[in-house]
């Protein structure tokens, strides 16, 4: 049995008990690519974890025929929620370090800053602190956010929770050419030690998008051979690991 890990959606980071600073990513690239591999092969198991359930729910192909066994067409898949970036790091540190996974697909889109603090200006012009503990006034006229860097999970999958298996991240830029896509998807995927990077830019993100090898070299393919190409990724992977 082959069991894949894949994450999808985007992360929220608190601001005050009713607001969060978020993305615009609803998870449809993971989700795809996670419908795919469970298609692909009943001795593939795959875990689903996603900020946008309903989306991977609703999303699986069902005949107009409708009945109670067409789900099993996808009892090899299991889709488990999550919505900050809190909960995606303790949920994928608890599955990465129990060691059940023999491929991690890294799509989801997480928060590069979280809030450290908010801040108003007094009447002698200086910062003070605005208490996040429950729900901010609204009649602040200006409020000042704070942000400090998270962690990047995909760096911990190997140095802190030891995954051994093969490991694929995704990297998005904005406004960049694609030889300096190229190069930043080189660099995320050193610092990773993954095996597979894909890249590519919001501009044209729903065209095309690179594979990144780990020996620097790449393909560009189109977007809509995404899934199939990862799922057969995946496939020769296994293949190799069973021949070892």
């Amino acid at each position: 049995m082959l069991r894949i890990l894949v994450t999808a959606g985007s992360t929220e980071v608190p601001i005050d008990r009713v607001r969060a600073i978020t993305n615009i990513f609803k998870g449809r690239t993971g989700t795809e690519i996670a419908l795919a591999l469970a298609d692909a092969s009943r001795e593939t198991e795959v875990t689903l974890l996603t900020s946008n359930k309903p989306l991977a729910i609703t999303t699986i192909p069902l005949p107009s025929n409708f009945d109670a066994r067409s789900w099993e067409r996808y009892t090899n898949l299991h889709v488990e929620a999550y919505r900050t970036f809190d909960e995606l790091a303790e949920r994928l540190e608890c599955e990465v370090t129990r060691g059940a996974y023999d491929i991690i697909i890294h799509s989801a889109a997480v928060s590069d800053y979280r809030v450290a603090a908010v801040h108003k200006r007094n009447a002698r012009g200086e910062l003070v602190p605005v208490t996040t503990a429950g729900k901010m006034s609204s009649q602040h006229e200006q409020l000042f956010l704070e942000l400090a860097q998270t962690p990047k999970l995909v760096e911990r999958m190997r140095r802190a929770w030891r995954f051994t298996g093969m490991l694929v991240q995704f990297k998005l830029e904005v406004g960049c050419t694609d030889d300096e896509l190229l190069a930043r998807a080189r660099t995320a995927l050193e610092r990773s030690n993954g095996d597979l990077v894909v890249a590519n830019c919001l501009e044209w993100a729903r065209d095309a998008a690179y594979l990144v090898e780990r020996n620097g070299t790449s393909t560009r393919i189109p977007r809509s051979e995404l899934a199939r190409t990862l799922v057969d990724r995946c496939g020769a992977y296994s293949r190799t690991k069973r021949s070892r």
